[in-house]
């Protein structure tokens, strides 16, 4: 499979409202996460990518509860029911893509391993973006977890944006 092209704001003056990844065309993110349904193909990425920074400029953490999405903005909590076994993830959009047609997220490997999906590369998913003050109590420890593993992992990996 062809590596994805490299992520490029569309203007520096505007990197909140649009960008453009050459050969992919332009992609407009949206004002607000609210409501947000979307069904397609979930697959996973990133271990190429181990503490290099996401479009958000986060280093990517392979461990840490994120997806890449086109369109939803940077923090959106997101929850991804894998419609072939049923199993549930929730994850904090942090990056941009996946670039590729039909595909809705591109999630970490820890994301795809929750969602039975790491072995097969990809998986249909329904995605519904959700309010941090809705998570049940499962996904709020789970968030809880994700956070302490981006701390540490940031730790251990210095970045301009940390430093």
């Amino acid at each position: 499979m062809p590596s994805p092209p490299p992520y490029s704001p569309a203007a520096p003056r505007a990197p909140h409202d649009g960008y453009c990844v050459r050969g992919y065309g332009c992609y407009r993110v949206l004002a607000s996460a609210a409501g947000f349904r979307a069904e397609g193909i979930a697959s996973w990425y990133g271990l190429h990518s181990v503490g290099r920074p996401t479009a958000s400029e986060v280093p990517f953490g392979p461990d840490a509860a994120r997806v890449a999405s086109k369109t939803l903005p940077f923090g959106t909590w997101v929850r991804i029911r894998n419609r072939r076994n049923d199993r549930v993830a929730i994850a904090m959009v942090d990056d941009r893509g996946p670039f590729y047609p039909g595909r809705v997220l591109d999630a970490t490997p820890a994301v795809a391993r929750e969602l039975g999906d790491y072995l097969s590369g990809t998986a249909p998913v329904r995605v519904t973006a959700i309010p941090p003050d809705e998570f049940n109590a499962a996904e709020r420890a789970a968030a809880r977890t994700d956070e302490r593993i981006a701390l540490a992992y940031a730790r251990r990996h210095r970045h301009e944006l940390l430093a």
